[in-house]
């Protein structure tokens, strides 16, 4: 027995659904042609959002190395004030004490400024902000380039990358 749909089909003198003698080209019926257009849609709608995905983890781990090399900065400079504060310490207490110390010209390729003032000493640079350490020294007994550093403040060149630190008479003595 046959399926009746097939036998009127028969019948009738056509093989397909629609009627006709030959199959509907895929353009012609709307139903494929949407599918298509879904298709695309979705594969555009997907990549799109791991696209998004993609550039916000970009910009997630961009702001962390920013981060990270801002600290790595400062951990730097703070270094270098400990370092010459330290060596301020040990001139301080060796009578007759002459070194001539160096420090970087500049930090991260850009110049800084080092000031001492009242038993401080203080680092200044800018990476697009300032940003100053204040780090404390052993003695207020300073001359820096001539000045008493316990009555004012002065500074010296860091360009120059190099001080010669001395013990004069139990008072530090800086010169450039």
């Amino acid at each position: 027995m046959k399926n009746t749909r097939s036998a009127k089909r028969e019948a009738a003198g056509t093989l397909f659904p629609h009627g006709g003698n030959a199959p509907i080209s895929r353009q012609g019926n709307p139903a494929v042609g949407s599918s298509r257009g879904q298709l695309a849609f979705e594969f555009m709608l997907i990549y799109s959002f791991f696209i998004t995905v993609f550039v916000a983890a970009l910009f997630v781990v961009s702001q962390r190395s920013a981060e990270q090399q801002l600290y790595a900065e400062g951990v730097f400079a703070k270094e270098v004030a400990m370092r010459f504060s330290d060596e301020i310490k040990i001139a301080s207490s060796i009578l007759g004490y002459e070194k001539n110390y160096s420090f970087p010209r500049t930090m991260r390729s850009v110049p800084y400024g080092v000031r001492v003032s009242n038993g401080l000493l203080e680092l200044n640079y800018s990476t697009g902000r300032e940003i100053d350490i204040v780090y404390p020294i052993a003695t207020s007994d300073v001359v820096l380039n001539g000045i008493d550093t316990s009555a004012s403040s002065s500074s010296f060149d860091t360009a120059k990358g190099w001080a010669v630190i001395r013990n004069v008479n139990g008072r530090v003595v800086i010169t450039q």
